[in-house]
């Protein structure tokens, strides 16, 4: 299907087949205002009977690139996922909502509030698998599109939340990414850092120590790219000191 650009979102161009496909996600979206609507007839909103129709309506807007439209959808189907306690729903809702402010609307901003949102969710439903997925997918399009500043304090935020035992297994791979990032920035004392504080959880656990001496190792090869030759003694010398934390271990 061809597409148009328009105010910096992708429309497709009208043709008898969207047109229908307008028709048909209007009539969803109004059938859906009915069944939220209250009179002295009836005193609640039917949250229930609003979900299916409001789904169907903001996946045949965003489609169509008609996003304001989507957006309106999204937004009432997560306060009707809210409502009937389907918590998963409602992150997904709020994490559409948010990639289409990332891509589409160009509002970094609005898009960090959304997905948060829908990190929380995700978080209290117990999914903390998606949770970290979802924060992963964000800083990387972030990345993409050039909101460093935003994207680097998403990854940030994801490795204190990997930072606990219970965490730590299933959103590790993004620590490279992350790492990789600094490293073609020049931004070598934060990659330290966060070797660092890699290293400070990882022995406080007591597990992964193939992953401690990878670490110290990646350290020595900051430093020398650097030029800082001398600082690498630190880590490899002996020392009376706590050997498990301040020096890399003997087995790397």
């Amino acid at each position: 299907v061809s597409t148009q650009s328009t105010w910096g979102q992708n429309k497709m161009i009208s043709n008898p087949r969207t047109e229908k496909m307008m028709k048909e996600g209007k009539e969803l979206m109004e059938k859906a205002e009915n069944s939220l609507k209250t009179s002295w007839l009836k005193w609640s909103p039917n949250y229930l009977e609003a979900t299916p129709a409001l789904m169907q309506a903001s996946t045949i807007f965003d489609n169509l690139g008609e996003y304001d439209l989507a957006i309106h959808c999204y937004e009432r189907l997560a306060l009707c996922n809210e409502q009937i306690e389907d918590l998963y729903g409602a992150a997904d809702s709020y994490q559409k909502i948010g990639f289409i402010h990332l891509n589409a609307k160009k509002n970094p901003e609005v898009a960090h509030q959304f997905l948060m949102k829908s990190v929380n969710l995700y978080k209290i439903h117990g999914n903390i698998m998606k949770a970290q997925e979802m924060m992963k997918k964000m800083a990387k399009k972030c990345m993409e599109l050039k909101h460093d500043e935003l994207g680097a304090s998403i990854y940030l935020s994801l490795l204190d939340d990997l930072f606990e035992e219970e965490h730590y297994g299933p959103g590790s791979d993004m620590i490279p990414e992350y790492l990789g990032y600094l490293i073609e920035h020049n931004k070598y004392a934060e990659a330290i850092a966060v070797h660092m504080k890699h290293i400070q959880y990882l022995n406080s656990v007591h597990k992964y120590e193939h992953q401690v001496s990878r670490a110290w190792l990646s350290i020595i090869c900051i430093h020398i790219i650097m030029g800082e030759f001398y600082v690498c003694l630190l880590y490899t010398s002996p020392s009376p000191r706590d050997l498990s934390t301040s020096r890399m271990p003997s087995s790397a």
